[in-house]
Formats: structure tokens, C-alpha cells, sequence
């Protein structure tokens, strides 16, 4: 069910936007599941779904069980992928601003650095400027 990973991957990428990685340990997608409602919020509805679908792409992956989804749960799989989809996209807005923010921080104008002071001329002209060669 190409809607399951899209899904999974959706969730990985919120995991790893909020500093953490994920494991590939038997149980990692469920513990995706359980967590997505601390991790989107906003997609909390779609918990139930991907569970499901989950679930069902488990039995069919591992233990042989024959699954014909019906309309009903590719309906309710493709919202709910949607919906992570659109969190996603807004954490990742906020987390590249974040991002974005902290790079400025950074690059302070006027020959200062990140703590405010200025910088010596060595480091404003780079390494080895003012390093007198050996004949």
C-alpha cells in the first residue's frame, strides 16, 4: 500500500524535523503510530487509520494473509496521509525558519560574531593571512 509509506515516511520526517531518528528495530513503524499524537497534533485523527492500515499491510507482509483493501480504507488512508502531509509541511515551514533564523544569528554585520564581539583580523582575512612564509 503505496499510501502506508507515504505515511511512514511523512512520520519519519516530522521524527527527525524534532531532533530524533528512528530505529529499524522490529515494532518501529507502530511506535510511530503511538507517538504521532506528542509528535503532529494536528493529525492526531489519522492515528487510527495508519494503525489500521498498518495492521493489515503487517499480516499480508509477514504472515501471507491475502488483503484486498476496500474503498472504504483507501478513502480513509489517503485523508489521513493528507492530513500528516499537511502538519508536515507546516512544522517543516516553521522548522526551516527556525533553521534559517539561527544561520543569521550567526553571520552578525559589522565584523562580529555569533557572541557580539568583533572579530580579530586574522579571522576576518581567514587562516594563514597573516602567517609570514618560511623561505
Amino acid at each position: 500500500m503505496v499510501a502506508n509509506t507515504a505515511g511512514h515516511s511523512l512520520l519519519t520526517a516530522a521524527l527527525k524535523m524534532a531532533g530524533y531518528r528512528t530505529s529499524s528495530e522490529k515494532g518501529h513503524r507502530a511506535l510511530l503510530y503511538e507517538i504521532l499524537d506528542g509528535l503532529i497534533p494536528g493529525a492526531s485523527g489519522a492515528k487510527d487509520t495508519l494503525s489500521r492500515a498498518h495492521n493489515a499491510r503487517n499480516k499480508a507482509e509477514y504472515e501471507g494473509d491475502a488483503f484486498e483493501p476496500t474503498n472504504g480504507l483507501i478513502e480513509d488512508l489517503v485523508s489521513a496521509v493528507q492530513s500528516v502531509k499537511e502538519e508536515v509541511d507546516y512544522n517543516f515551514k516553521k522548522f526551516k525558519a527556525e533553521r534559517e533564523a539561527k544561520l543569521e544569528a550567526v553571520k552578525q554585520p559589522n565584523g562580529q560574531g555569533a557572541n557580539g564581539a568583533a572579530e580579530s583580523t586574522q579571522a576576518q582575512q581567514g587562516p594563514g593571512k597573516n602567517k609570514k612564509r618560511r623561505p
